[in-house]
C-alpha cells in the first residue's frame, strides 16, 4: 500500500498527517471547514516533522480510532468521513498549538478604536459574528472571524478569515444550527465592507456577547473565578470535546492530558489578571457595540 503523508501549519506548528491507502482520492476533501475553524492553516509541500501526528490506515474495513497517550500518536483505521477526520486534525493541532504556547479562542476579534477587543464563546455562543459585523459597521477592522491565535504574552499571531462558513464537508452537517447568514438579515439591511488589521497586537478587552431578540440589556464585568471558567471552556470544549460523538458513531478519542491542562489553566490566570472580561447580553449587536462604547 502506498504511504501519503500530508502536513498542515499555522503560527509555526505542524501536523503530519500519514494516510495508508491504495486509494488516490483526496481522503480529508475541501479544507473550508478547517481552516474556518483554525486561523492561517494552510497545506504545506514540504514535509519536516521527523515522524506523524495522525496515522490512517484508510482501506480498513471497520472504523475504529485509538490514541496513544506516550507516543502522542493518534490512530484511525476504516473510510472516516472527511468531517471527522478535520474535527480529529483540529484537536491534535489546537493541542500542538498549546504545547508551543499557543491558544486559539473560539472567537471573533476587532480593532475598534484602537482597542483590541476578543468576542468571545464561553459556555455558551450566541453572539460573536453578529458583534464583530457591527463593530466594522462602525469603523473596525477585523482581526480574526471565528478563530483567534494568541501566545502567552496575550498578543494575537494569527485569525481566520472567513466570517462565515462556506462550506460543511460530510462528517459537519449540523441541522441544529441554522444557515451561517441566517442571523444576519435578522439584524442588517446589508452587509459592510471588510476591512482587516495590518498588524497583529496584544489583546486589550475581551467580551461574551450574548444576544437574543428577547433579552434586557444586562452588563456584568466577570469576576476572577468567571473569566477563567469561561476561558478555560473556550480553549477546551470546541477542540478536544470529551463529550462529542463523531458521524461515524465512535466517541471522540481523550487527546488531552493533564499536564497540558495545567499548562492552559496558567495562561488563563494570566488573562484573568491582565484583561477585563464583560458579560453583556443584549437584544441585537447594536445594544452590544452601545455597552462597549462605555466601557470603553
Amino acid at each position: 500500500m502506498e504511504v501519503k503523508t500530508r502536513e498542515f501549519e499555522t503560527a509555526g506548528v505542524r501536523l503530519r498527517v500519514d494516510i495508508i491507502s491504495r486509494t488516490q482520492e483526496d481522503l480529508i476533501g475541501d479544507l473550508s471547514f478547517i481552516q474556518y475553524r483554525l486561523g492561517g492553516l494552510k497545506e504545506v509541500q514540504d514535509i519536516k516533522e521527523g515522524r506523524p501526528d495522525i496515522i490512517w490506515y484508510a482501506d480498513v474495513e471497520k472504523i475504529d480510532i485509538s490514541y496513544n497517550p506516550d507516543g502522542k500518536v493518534l490512530m484511525l483505521y476504516g473510510q472516516l468521513p472527511p468531517g471527522d477526520i478535520q474535527k480529529l486534525m483540529l484537536a491534535m493541532i489546537v493541542r500542538k498549538l498549546q504545547e508551543n504556547g499557543i491558544y486559539n479562542f473560539h472567537s471573533t476579534a476587532v480593532n475598534y478604536k484602537g482597542k483590541n477587543i476578543l468576542f468571545m464563546a464561553g459556555e455558551e455562543n450566541h453572539g460573536k459574528t453578529m458583534s464583530l459585523i457591527e463593530a466594522v459597521r462602525r469603523g473596525g477592522a477585523i482581526i480574526g472571524t471565528e478563530s483567534v491565535l494568541v501566545n502567552e504574552d496575550l498578543k494575537v499571531v494569527e485569525g481566520s478569515k472567513d466570517v462565515f462558513i462556506t462550506k460543511r464537508v460530510k462528517g459537519t452537517e449540523r441541522s441544529d444550527l441554522p444557515p451561517a447568514t441566517a442571523g444576519v438579515w435578522k439584524f442588517f439591511d446589508k452587509l459592510p465592507e471588510w476591512r482587516w488589521v495590518e498588524e497583529f497586537r496584544k489583546l486589550d478587552l475581551i467580551i461574551i456577547p450574548d444576544i437574543d431578540g428577547n433579552f434586557d440589556t444586562f452588563v456584568k464585568k466577570l469576576d476572577t473565578y468567571e473569566k477563567m471558567y469561561q476561558t478555560f471552556i473556550c480553549l477546551t470544549e470546541t477542540y478536544f470535546m470529551a463529550h462529542y460523538m463523531l458521524s461515524s458513531k465512535r466517541p471522540f478519542p481523550l487527546i488531552d492530558y493533564q499536564e497540558l491542562r495545567e499548562r492552559r489553566l496558567r495562561f488563563v490566570k494570566k488573562v484573568a489578571d491582565e484583561l477585563d472580561v464583560y458579560l453583556i447580553r443584549a437584544k441585537n449587536p447594536q445594544i452590544i457595540m452601545d455597552e462597549i462604547e462605555k466601557i470603553i
